[in-house]
């Protein structure tokens, strides 16, 4: 007795350590894989885990070139085109309608993969339920049907005499789970305060550049963490740009009534400007939390484009006492004209202060253009 109770305990613990060797096992998002392959870790290893876990997004050429133009091996591309090419489970439809995907894309999906299932009326029911169209759901009770797919074998290992840091070990455990990928794409654009444009890097530590986005490019951010956003580009390029270069919402429009240069006053001399320099927590306001949908008719360009400069001027002053000074300036050949157009004075409230001013911009540009 006591050698079968000790073989059932070895039994539990071996079970609990399998279990916990590889928690969370989710699909690969499209950051996971870029980021992994970013950052050198070996294509077999990570093609691995695409075939024991699979993908949870649309596979494309484009992300494909991205891919490989970072080094990815055809190993991995393989095992990718492989994992986007699986029946599609109950699960797969459900994550992708909670991610927002259009039922149309969805459908095409299913009427070219197939599904894992036989859809019962509680499967469809619950699909409904999730966003699922009936046209989707009409799909669905009509596509091919294919036993669930059983994980290929392993590819082969990486050789050992590869180096042990980012090509050993387990995944990075910034891209290893989590709910990464699990909502829509966000509508944004690049802003570039001050450059001629805005630069897309390979990796998230923003060393190497694979390409210089013009000013308002569209992008959809698919992952956003400080200081980067994990982005695709409208032509289908993949990369990160630094969050202070990147505004959610639509990009203004060409005839934008009224392009603006942010600006504050050299402590030092107070006559002169420092352009694209503001209050960090305004100007994070204007691009990451709707400042810029807020005015679409103030677009934040560089001081060479720009025909007004929001200036915001050393406060006086201290603590809760402290007074903001904010001044609007006309600007012609990237030089500021005084007098100021407008002033606003706020007791420690620049957001305030700056609102102001964008209210006095909106209803004056449309007449002085």
């Amino acid at each position: 007795m006591k050698s079968l109770a000790s073989l059932l305990i070895l039994l539990v613990v071996s079970l609990s350590m399998a279990q916990s060797t590889h928690p969370n096992q989710k699909p690969l998002s499209e950051h996971q894989v870029f980021e992994l392959v970013s950052v050198g870790v070996d294509s077999a290893r990570i093609a691995n885990a695409v075939q024991e876990r699979g993908i949870d997004f649309d596979l494309t050429e484009e992300y494909l070139t991205s891919l490989r133009s970072l080094g990815a091996k055809e190993v991995l591309v393989n095992a990718l085109r492989e994992a986007g090419t699986r029946p599609l489970s109950k699960d797969d439809l459900l994550r992708l309608l909670a991610r927002g995907e259009a039922s149309q894309k969805i459908e095409m999906a299913v009427k070219q993969r197939g599904i894992a299932l036989k859809p019962t009326d509680v499967d469809l029911d619950t699909l409904r339920i999730a966003g699922a169209t009936e046209a989707l759901l009409e799909a669905l009770s009509k596509a091919k049907q294919a036993k669930p797919s059983v994980s290929a074998p392993p590819v082969s290992p990486a050789p050992s005499s590869a180096p042990a840091s980012s090509k050993g070990g387990s995944l990075p455990r910034s891209a290893a789970g989590g709910t990464v990928g699990s909502s829509p794409p966000q509508e944004a654009h690049a802003v570039c305060f001050g450059k001629q444009g805005v630069a897309l890097y390979a990796s998230a530590d923003r060393r190497d550049v694979l390409a210089v986005l013009p000013c308002w490019a569209a992008v959809a951010v698919l992952r956003r963490e400080l200081p980067v956003d994990f982005v695709r580009t409208r032509e289908g390029k993949y990369g990160y740009i630094s969050d202070w270069n990147v505004a959610l919402g639509p990009a203004p429009t060409p005839q934008c009534p009224a392009p603006f240069a942010f600006a504050e006053t050299d402590r030092k001399d107070p006559q002169k400007v420092k352009w694209e320099v503001f209050d960090r927590d305004v100007m994070y306001w204007w691009t990451q939390q709707g400042g810029a949908n807020k005015y679409p008719k103030l677009c934040a360009v560089s001081h060479q484009a720009a025909n007004y400069a929001i200036v915001w001027r050393a406060p006086s002053g201290a603590g809760v006492a402290a007074v903001i000074h904010i001044e609007v300036y006309r600007v012609a050949g990237g030089e500021i004209q005084p007098p100021a157009l407008y002033v606003s004075k706020r007791t420690a409230s620049g957001k305030g202060a700056f609102e102001d001013a964008a209210k006095y911009l909106v209803q004056q540009a449309p007449a002085s253009q």
